[in-house]
């Protein structure tokens, strides 16, 4: 078994990680509901049922961030031992400015490759640069 110090860290990061997934699937839908063209085959999503809709793309998010959300707690446990600095509002500074930095490089090449990126994906973005920027080193080095 993990020492606890590890554990709460991978908890920390699965915490973040449906968050993420909740505030993404939250966007998604609507952004659906309101009728904002979705890109390539998610555009005949439109004829399905939205809670339908709904419950596939929670279970995706919440697989998808989950997993970044582990291994990002991981991450922030590696990184404490190495950089225990904090500020930017975060007890680890590194840990913080690397998920911030690449959320924007993320959207920015979102930006470049579609041309022009929708409220739903700058959202998305920021709920995940929030919840993993912050939310979970909070979480994970809370107590030390």
């Amino acid at each position: 078994m993990p020492p606890p110090d590890v554990m709460q860290a991978l908890l920390a990061g699965l915490i973040a990680g449906v968050g993420t997934a909740f505030a993404c699937t939250t966007f998604l839908l609507v952004a659906i509901h309101r009728g904002l063209p979705l890109p390539g085959r998610l555009g005949g999503a439109g004829s399905l049922p939205l809670p339908l809709i709904g419950v596939i793309a929670v279970n995706g998010f919440l697989f998808g961030w989950t997993g970044l959300g582990l291994l990002l707690g991981a991450g922030v446990h590696a990184l404490e031992r190495t950089q225990p600095a904090d500020g930017l509002l975060s007890p680890n500074l590194a840990f913080t400015s690397v998920v911030a930095g690449s959320v924007l490089l993320l959207l920015g090449a979102a930006a470049v490759v579609r041309g022009r990126i929708g409220a739903p994906v700058v959202a998305s973005g920021l709920a995940a640069a929030i919840a993993f920027g912050w939310v979970l080193p909070w979480l994970a080095l809370r107590g030390r």
